[in-house]
């Protein structure tokens, strides 16, 4: 009996074990995977922006293409996608009442779009990309004096790294004009303010992305 007993304690720990390694693996192979979703995620955002931007600088450059205009289109495809998301289940539809918040976020989204391309068709892109840049220290100023969220020193760092990589990356490419630096600052705060804003409501009030988009479009 006590043999028998030392032998279910034995096996008992060997099945404990090899439960406990199967866990392990599992997490690692998932937290691998959700790594690999989320940079194929990041690295496919900025090739599409890079992508937009390169685009709408060749269409400033060799066509007369009215900068309204394109931010028209782009108003126009934005709304066309949350309604196709929406038709395709990606997302469920959360209607909202007119109120001041939602109405700011619409404006501001039409101003920043509009401010955005005339800055890319009157700057250089190295110019747009370092304007760009500086909404992230913008958003966490705001953030901190609205909000009253802190940022920590290793963000801080980063972000200072992040910003002074992308000025020297485009300091070959910088060209603006005093009117382009002022419309690049506009858009620049238009946007800022937006990411604040959607960040409030996400945060304060549950909605997601596309359920702002939708009812902002």
């Amino acid at each position: 009996n006590a043999l028998q007993s030392r032998a279910r304690g034995r096996t008992l720990n060997r099945a404990r074990r090899v439960a406990s390694s199967s866990v392990m693996l599992t997490t690692d192979v998932l937290m691998q995977k959700d790594f690999i979703v989320a940079a194929g995620a990041i690295g496919f955002n900025y090739a599409v922006t890079m992508a937009i931007i390169f685009v709408n600088k060749f269409l400033f450059l060799k066509t007369a293409f009215p900068i309204l205009s394109l931010a028209a289109a782009h108003l126009c495809v934005t709304s066309l996608f949350t309604r196709a998301a929406h038709a395709g289940g990606i997302f469920k539809l959360r209607h909202a009442e007119w109120d001041a918040q939602i109405f700011a976020i619409a404006c501001l989204q039409g101003g920043a779009i509009a401010l955005g391309q005339a800055s890319l068709k009157i700057n250089s892109v190295g110019f747009f990309q370092i304007t760009k840049q500086m909404q992230v220290p913008l958003v966490a100023c705001i953030e901190y004096v609205k909000l009253g969220r802190k940022i920590t020193r290793r963000k801080i760092v980063l972000l200072c790294a992040m910003t002074a990589g992308v000025a020297v990356a485009c300091a070959s490419d910088v060209k603006f004009t005093f009117v382009g630096a002022f419309i690049a600052a506009a858009g620049v705060a238009c946007t800022s303010v937006e990411i604040v804003l959607y960040s409030h409501l996400q945060q304060a009030h549950g909605w997601e992305t596309l359920q702002l988009l939708y009812n902002t479009m």
